[in-house]
């Protein structure tokens, strides 16, 4: 637009400047010869630059057209992606969001069935060392008063009463 407007101030500056050299023409026609073809060649010579400068400002705006349009394909890309592209991606993460808060609803229940399983399996060994335990001592006792002699034998009967009525 500011190329627009300052090719438009330069092209009415030439118009400007070539009336006033149309003007100049007439008043020369009553100047010698010398200096008619003087102001010829100048003429020429304003007509050459104003030409060049023409399409200069015609190069710059074909240029100018470009970028805009380069520009507006870049507005029309980044619409499309705030209009369609954010708005489904931005439902895909949501749906990932709310799938994640189920996978830790889950894991935290998961947990929670996992330590009363611990516990459970925690007891039954517990209990079953404790039966195995038991179990080594009768064993034991019977392999121990097996090999006794007969007094040794009365004697750990007795102390063995003592220790269940003590208890």
């Amino acid at each position: 637009r500011k190329l627009k407007h300052d090719r438009d101030h330069q092209f009415k500056e030439l118009v400007l400047q070539l009336k006033e050299h149309e003007r100049r023409e007439e008043l020369s026609k009553k100047i010698q010869k010398e200096e008619v073809d003087e102001l010829v060649r100048e003429t020429l010579m304003y007509v050459k630059d104003s030409t060049k400068l023409i399409e200069v400002l015609q190069w710059q705006i074909s240029d100018c057209d470009k970028q805009i349009e380069e520009l507006s394909k870049e507005v029309e890309k980044w619409t499309h992606y705030k209009d369609v592209t954010y708005p489904a991606r931005q439902a895909h993460i949501d749906g990932m969001r709310e799938q994640m808060d189920v996978m830790k609803r889950l894991e935290e229940q998961e947990k929670e069935t996992l330590s009363v399983e611990i516990l459970r399996v925690k007891k039954d060994i517990q209990d079953r060392m404790n039966m195995l335990i038991q179990q080594k001592k009768g064993n034991l006792s019977q392999n121990i008063e097996s090999q006794l002699d007969p007094k040794t034998l009365a004697e750990y009967r007795d102390n063995r009463w003592l220790q269940r009525e003590v208890d």
